[in-house]
Formats: C-alpha cells, sequence, structure tokens
C-alpha cells in the first residue's frame, strides 16, 4: 500500500509592466517593474489566499568592462493574507548579475539572488549560459 498523495489546487494571477528608462544611448537604463499577485487554493482541505503588491528598481550597466555587463535590482514586496494576519508583511530582495557576450551568438550570465523569506534569509548562486544556435533556436539554460 502506498501513501495517498496531498491534494492541491493553486490559482496563480500576476499583471506587472516593465517600464526601461535608457539613459544613454550605449544601453545604460534603470528598469521600473510594478507588479500585482493573486494566489489562491488549497493543500490537503487546508485553503490559502495571498495577495502581493510590489515593485522591481533595477538597473543595467553596459560594458563595465569589456564585453561584461552589470544588471542589479532591488525587489520590495507587500504580501497580505486572507485568513491570517502576517506578523511582518515586507519582503525585500535583489539580484546581482553579470553577463559576459563572449561573441553575438553566446554569453555567459554569473550572479547571486537574495530574499528575506518568511522563514530566514535566501540566497542562490545563479549561472546561467545564452547560445544564439542558428537562426531558429537559442538555448538559454
Amino acid at each position: 500500500m502506498g501513501t495517498k498523495p496531498i491534494p492541491l489546487e493553486s490559482h496563480f494571477h500576476n499583471i506587472g509592466v516593465t517600464l526601461p528608462i535608457e539613459l544613454k544611448k550605449d544601453g545604460d537604463a534603470f528598469i521600473l517593474n510594478p507588479f500585482f499577485d493573486h494566489n489562491q487554493g488549497n493543500v490537503s482541505t487546508k485553503d490559502f489566499h495571498v495577495v502581493s503588491q510590489g515593485v522591481l528598481l533595477g538597473f543595467l550597466k553596459k560594458d563595465i568592462f569589456k564585453n561584461w555587463n552589470l544588471l542589479s535590482s532591488f525587489i520590495l514586496r507587500r504580501n497580505k493574507q486572507a485568513e491570517n494576519k502576517i506578523e511582518d508583511p515586507w519582503q525585500y530582495g535583489g539580484v546581482i548579475l553579470t553577463t559576459w557576450n563572449r561573441n553575438q551568438f553566446a554569453s555567459l550570465k554569473f550572479g547571486i539572488y537574495y530574499n528575506k523569506e518568511f522563514f530566514g534569509n535566501y540566497f542562490i548562486p545563479l549561472i546561467g549560459i545564452d547560445w544564439k544556435i542558428n537562426k531558429k533556436n537559442n538555448l538559454f539554460v
């Protein structure tokens, strides 16, 4: 006899807009991204309903060194839960991501993501590849 699966139902909706504000023709930009999230459902007969509003404030610096770009952002989010009062509804975090453009077809990305979660500090190292294989195929890992 196996264990019964835990029933899960989730409905997630997100509305956001990204507004890049280019500083010069060289590509440097401020990025403003306000967003609204609505997540509702249940896990094993326990209902949840969380509403979040937030904003991402970012800055993209092109060519900090030859073929290197830097993206940094600060993320601020306020959460509300219908059933329970959240003791501290504020979450904040950010990303620092560098990109090395090997050529016009391939780049490597390195960085770190941080967020103040409700259970504590949360860090994720970031590494990625963006490779335009041909006109129709792109690999992004």
